[in-house]
């Protein structure tokens, strides 16, 4: 196993002995070829000049090279190939391959008496983009051999210049432009401005048309945007009819027809005009009327004046706020279509934007007025507001003139719909109104007096431990019989049991007539359930109903004969012994 490895190395390192071998073979017969950047030197007295060299194939370029000038008193050459002129005039520079001395280059070298200055001048140092100008070179000495140069532009996206010196302006900016002499010996600069010129004038304005006696602002666009030249001169072709300023303000004096224009300074030829029309503007206008009234479903013709009389366009537009409930057409005829107002707004259409405003109420007509009830009722000295029904509900005229069948009995006041009606006596009579639309009439029975108070409890004492009290007849039916009630407690504020069934409340009744304005007689009072008690000291006794056996009249108009009164209306009279009030007085000053 060890012998077969190292014969297997021994194979390796034979192929590339072999391989090498091979490549040195064709490396050593490939030709030798000396390439230099120029075929010619130019080098100023006293002065050194470089150039690029190689040669091929790497082993020539390895073994170097050998460096001779032809005449020595006309330039020296160092080991590196760097060539200095000695004095002025022409020589060979000899370059030849160490690896082979067969091969050489041969390069023209020319010395000569190199540009101490330069100047340079131009016919302008401003231009515009796309012109062109021309510099002009001078060299110092006069005698300087070779008087050329090369020039170049620090921004040629501002200019560019070429081999003859002539510079072409490319875009707005400044850029230096580098002059050198070729022989290497001196340089110049000259800086040089380039401005965009303008190349149009665009004028705009907010309307076409101006008013006399206004003033109105164009606005003025110079392009291309980044141009230089961007000031102005303003002319008006009718300074009888506008005028402009410097500033693009225009004035319009007269009626009529004018062109505004606007030119460039540096360039008048760029200019941009617009026309506009002045008119005489309308100042106001106005309705006939602040309101107007259209029956629901009828239509009618609006016409507002403008003014001045000889305003140039006295056309208006008109708008509805409402326009579900009255319409309106570009003639201004208003139609109503729904109950309610709508305002009505008339605009000039000139563009001076002058108003007037109207309301226009849709009318919907009474048909009819009616009360809900047959009988209202109002108390003695009071009064109550009450509501007739008009109809439609929607009626637009609610106004109504009231009257009384007896203003003994009751007055009435009120302009519409609703009424106040005022007690005077107990008594009934009639109320009529009449509608102010169509004269549609209706009537109400008013009853004067408070049901809740027909009967009264008009005295009231403690005599012997027991309750007396007095009751009256305050309205003009003839009252048949009466239910109270009765509570009382000693002088500590303790209930007192008063019944044998309700505890603390003594139900009674007084069962005979009483005749308007007639008191009871306290032998006449009824007791029911009557337990025993003493000490009376507070006493409380109320009316809680009655009946009549001539009634009274209710809501719908029919006639009742018996009376609840409601627990909200009970009015309660309250009687109080000495006692009671001396000791409810010390009880309150202990405490």
């Amino acid at each position: 196993m060890k012998k077969s490895v190292k014969s297997w190395l021994a194979a390796l390192l034979a192929m590339l002995l072999l391989a090498s071998g091979c490549a040195a073979l064709a490396e050593a017969t490939e030709p030798v070829v000396i390439t230099t950047s120029v075929n010619e030197l130019v080098v100023a007295v006293g002065k050194q000049v470089d150039y690029d060299l190689t040669m091929t194939p790497a082993v020539a370029k390895r073994a170097g090279y050998t460096f001779t000038v032809s005449d020595e008193s006309v330039a020296t050459v160092n080991k590196r190939g760097l060539v200095t002129g000695v004095k002025a005039g022409t020589c060979q520079l000899i370059i030849t391959s160490d690896y082979d001395p067969t091969v050489s280059k041969t390069l023209t070298v020319t010395v000569v008496t190199p540009v101490k200055k330069i100047t340079v001048s131009t016919d302008r140092d401003t231009l515009l983009v796309g012109q062109t100008a021309t510099l002009t070179l001078a060299y110092q000495p006069e005698d300087a051999t070779l008087q050329a140069a090369t020039f170049e532009s620090s921004h040629e996206s501002v200019a560019t210049v070429d081999a003859s010196g002539v510079v072409t302006a490319v875009g707005r900016g400044q850029t230096t432009v580098t002059v050198r002499s070729k022989d290497g010996g001196a340089k110049a600069q000259v800086k040089l401005r380039v401005y965009q010129q303008a190349q149009s004038v665009e004028l705009t304005a907010s309307d076409t048309s101006l008013a006399t006696g206004s003033r109105m602002s164009l606005k003025a666009t110079v392009l291309p945007k980044n141009t230089d030249h961007k000031t102005l001169t303003w002319s008006s072709s009718d300074e009888a009819v506008a005028t402009v300023d410097k500033s693009g303000r225009v004035k319009g004096l007269a009626p009529g027809s004018v062109v505004i224009t606007a030119a460039g300074v540096e360039s008048p030829e760029i200019s941009g005009s617009i026309a506009l029309s002045v008119k005489r503007m309308a100042k106001g206008v106005t309705f006939s009327q602040k309101q107007y009234g259209v029956v629901i479903g009828q239509s009618m013709t609006l016409t507002p004046v403008v003014s001045p009389a000889d305003t140039s366009d006295q056309s208006v537009t008109f708008h509805s706020s409402k326009p579900t409930v009255v319409s309106v057409d570009e003639n201004g005829v208003v139609t109503a279509l729904a109950p309610g107002k709508a305002v009505i707004t008339a605009t000039t259409a000139d563009g001076s934007r002058r108003q007037a405003k109207t309301t226009v109420e849709v009318i919907v007509p009474v048909t009819g007025v009616s009360f809900k009830n047959n009988d209202i009722r109002v108390g003695v000295n009071y009064h109550g507001t009450f509501t007739a029904d008009i109809e439609p509900k929607e009626a637009t005229n609610k106004n109504m003139t009231w009257t009384s069948s007896d203003e003994s009995i009751a007055r009435v006041s009120g302009a519409t719909n609703r009424v106040r009606v005022s007690g005077r006596q107990w008594g009934r009579c009639q109320i009529t109104g009449v509608t102010e639309d169509g004269g549609y009439s209706c009537t109400v029975y008013v009853d004067v007096g408070s049901l809740s108070r027909a009967v009264t409890v008009y005295a009231v004492e403690i005599r012997n431990d027991e309750p007396y009290f007095v009751l009256r007849n305050d309205s003009n039916m003839n009252i048949t019989s009466v239910s109270f009630m009765v509570t009382a407690t000693d002088e500590f504020d303790n209930a007192i049991t008063l019944s044998t069934t309700h505890g603390a409340t003594l139900y009674g009744g007084y069962d005979y007539s009483l005749a308007p304005g007639e008191r009871s007689s306290y032998r006449g009072l009824s007791f029911y359930h009557r337990a025993r008690f003493s000490n009376l000291q507070s006493l409380s006794v109320v009316v809680n109903g009655w009946t009549s056996d001539t009634g009274y009249y209710g809501h719908d108009g029919a006639l009742y004969y018996d009376y609840t009164v409601p627990s909200s209306s009970l009015d309660w009279q309250v009687y109080e012994t000495d006692l009671y009030k001396w000791t409810q007085s010390n009880q309150d000053l202990s405490n």
